[in-house]
């Protein structure tokens, strides 16, 4: 993302993420994100905040470029976790199902969770009674 003027955060939600991008001539890490052109650095530059987990690769990224982090939590959330209490389980499923069906009686904590949470489990940019399939999928496998 270069010189994205308007860009003044940029927030991951994945703790895992892969961000680094190597410099294929110099072999060191590159800037991989910029908010406008630098005459002083003769080059791209980023001004804004990154945004992330505390020990996650936002953080480290931010680290490695100087840039400005700001912390979402300590806790860095678990894959398949839609209740936010810290574990994978058929509750979250229920959950899911829920929000899709359009549950009118979720309170507004449970729907934020949801929003925070990695809904689309085959990444067809769609959440759906596949995605909880595929979370009923990964619940099997745990248990065994």
């Amino acid at each position: 993302m270069s010189r994205c003027t308007n860009l003044e955060t940029l927030t991951i939600l994945n703790p895992e993420c892969e961000v680094a991008h190597i410099d294929p001539y110099t072999k060191k890490p590159a800037t991989i994100v910029s908010n406008q052109y630098s005459t002083r650095f003769n080059g791209e530059v980023y001004s804004g905040i990154v945004r992330g987990y505390t020990g996650s690769t936002a953080e480290k990224l931010a680290e490695q470029f100087g840039y400005q982090f700001q912390s979402l939590g300590e806790s860095i959330p678990v894959t398949g976790d839609m209740n936010g209490d810290g574990k994978m389980s058929v509750a979250d499923a229920v959950l899911l199902i829920r929000f899709i069906g359009e549950d009118d009686t979720l309170n507004e904590t449970q729907i934020n969770t949801l929003l925070h949470s990695e809904l689309d489990f085959n990444k067809d940019g769609l959440i759906s009674l596949q995605d909880v399939q595929l979370l009923l999928k990964l619940l099997t496998a745990q248990s065994n």
